[in-house]
């Protein structure tokens, strides 16, 4: 069966990513590529900031094909430090700010990583990662402060910590600042493409509840900014675009930040990706273009910041990383009509293991309730789960993805590549996602379930199995199970019915669950809620009911609403 797309005209140029920002600050020159609270960085400065912190990586001895761990939020050195790592060959590996330290070990591990740029906030979690890290790491830190002007400098560190993080003065620690003064005089290797070659690792979580890490090609991910910028259908260059989804986040760096970069638009740089923020930044800035999640949508509907604001200046509306409800769209794009915006949201579709997106609804016809057409080169096929035989129109099946976005493999994980990248008799390779999906008869997708059980809470990917192992590794614990219960705001909070030992004491045990989990989890991830029962629900296949666990979180949360 084929699958229509939206018609582009796609190039992927033989370049590295780096190149592809080289060439845009030949187009685009003075022009502003970053805005950070008051600061503005036009594309040659950006580019010279990048070489300048090529050069400052090298002094602190990274090399062509290392494995540089990044761990930042938005701001301009996270996006100098990624070009910058890419710029001499080595590979970024992303990981979320949060991360509890057993996890940033799994995953410097993981990558064979001997570096990591992070803020200096977060140097104690780092320095505890590294008593269980195999070898010596090299930390290079920085300050959101760093970038910040003078006059906004004090103000932040007021709402941010309330004081200045203790000075770091172990020897094997360097302040980028002063790695990017002393390595001005270093020479940067040549440029070297190889299109196959691994430039950066994200990570997601499996049906092991292992976090895999995804193996990414600069072809990859400038042939998702070309699909992209193509199917924005807006001229993007001199746009202003707020950045405020994680650069660790495949939705954050591959749209959120190199497709724009790419495009000639100024993104407006958002280190805390919450509610209050994002709108703030957003009405201040009057941002034209914008990533969002549903979670920030809800949020929209819940605040008075917008009263009385005329948002004629939205041009742009684009929607993923979670599931976009129809009452949802539907009241957004009331409230964007009652202030004076004539654009609609436009939902989109991804995952990881194509870096952000592969789907969208187009500006010339947006179907409501769609996650829309494939991108550019980008094709689907909808088929019986774990086959390659075709469903019929609106019948639902798993959800295959084919095109240059795809991902190179799993880092280390030759079974799980096997089962999730599949080659048809034609000699195509498709991901196979995962996700129940159907197609109407003009060929737009509409997303139905999950195969995986998996909680998105505020955008982010929270793998039950991974907090179940936590749970059930504490004292008293005989069984768990983790569900996701509906949230308005955050789309879905993290719930645990827990079965303990007889005669335990469960206002301890809770308190010694949510203690572990605040210590092994990241905090997204750890329970809002947990109830004590006598014993897990089972269906009549002899599995754990999960649907009868949801609905008993459900209706004490109706109770107490």
């Amino acid at each position: 069966m084929g699958y229509k797309s939206i018609e582009q005209d796609i190039k992927n140029p033989d370049v590295t990513v780096f190149q592809t920002l080289y060439d845009a600050s030949q187009r685009y020159c003075d022009m502003p590529a970053l805005k950070f609270m008051g600061k503005s960085i036009s594309y040659n400065e950006l580019v010279i900031m990048t070489e300048n912190t090529a050069k400052a990586l090298i002094a602190a001895g990274v090399k062509p094909g290392d494995v540089v761990t990044f761990m930042l939020p938005n701001c301009p050195q996270a996006v100098a430090v990624y070009y910058a790592i890419n710029r001499i060959g080595a590979v970024a590996n992303m990981i979320h700010t949060l991360s509890a330290p057993v996890n940033i070990a799994f995953f410097i591990n993981k990558a064979d990583s001997r570096f990591i740029v992070a803020l200096d906030s977060l140097y104690p979690k780092i320095k505890s990662a590294c008593e269980k890290i195999n070898d010596k790491i090299t930390v290079i830190y920085t300050s959101v402060c760093d970038e910040i002007p003078l006059v906004f400098k004090a103000v932040y560190k007021l709402k941010t910590t309330g004081k200045s993080p203790a000075k770091i003065t172990d020897e094997n620690a360097f302040a980028l600042k002063k790695l990017i003064r002393d390595g001005k005089s270093v020479t940067l290797p040549p440029i070297s493409y190889k299109k196959n070659r691994p430039s950066t690792i994200l990570y997601s979580g499996g049906s092991t509840g292992r976090p895999k890490g995804i193996l990414l090609s600069d072809y990859n991910l400038n042939s998702l900014a070309i699909q992209v910028a193509n199917a924005v259908g807006v001229k993007i260059s001199g746009k202003k675009f707020l950045s405020a989804i994680p650069l660790f986040h495949g939705f954050g760096l591959g749209v959120g930040i190199h497709t724009f970069m790419c495009s000639g638009a100024q993104c407006i740089l958002v280190p805390q990706f919450n509610p209050d923020s994002y709108i703030k930044t957003m009405v201040k800035e009057k941002a034209e273009l914008m990533t969002i999640i549903p979670s920030i949508l809800e949020s929209f509907l819940h605040t008075d910041a917008f009263d009385g604001k005329d948002l004629s200046f939205l041009k742009g509306i684009f929607c993923g990383a979670d599931t976009l409800t129809a009452d949802l769209e539907n009241r957004f794009n009331r409230f964007l009509e009652e202030h004076n915006c004539n654009e609609t949201v436009r939902v989109g579709y991804g995952q990881s293991e194509i870096i952000a997106a592969c789907l969208l609804n187009p500006i010339e016809n947006v179907k409501p309730g769609s996650i829309g057409l494939p991108l550019g080169e980008t094709k689907v096929r909808i088929v019986k789960p774990g086959t390659f035989e075709d469903v019929g129109i609106t019948e639902s099946g798993e959800l295959l993805i084919n095109g240059p976005a795809v991902m190179l493999g799993y880092l280390n994980e030759p079974e799980e590549t096997a089962n999730a990248l599949k080659t048809d008799t034609d000699g195509q390779v498709w991901l196979f996602t995962g996700d129940m999906c159907k197609t109407d008869g003009d060929g737009y997708v509409y997303f139905v379930q999950r195969i995986k059980r998996m909680i998105i809470t505020f955008g982010y990917n929270v793998y039950v199995v991974q907090v179940e192992a936590v749970i059930n590794a504490c004292h008293a614990v005989k069984a768990s199970c983790v569900v996701g219960v509906k949230d308005k705001l955050l789309g879905e909070t993290v719930a645990a019915c827990v079965v303990a030992d007889e005669k335990t004491d469960t206002v301890s045990l809770h308190g010694e669950i949510i203690k572990v989990c605040r210590e092994r989890l990241e905090e997204y991830a750890v329970p809002t809620n947990i109830k004590f029962i006598d014993r897990l629900p089972i269906t009549n296949m002899g599995k754990i009911d999960f649907m009868n666990i949801q609905k008993l979180f459900e209706k004490g949360k109706r109770e107490n609403d």
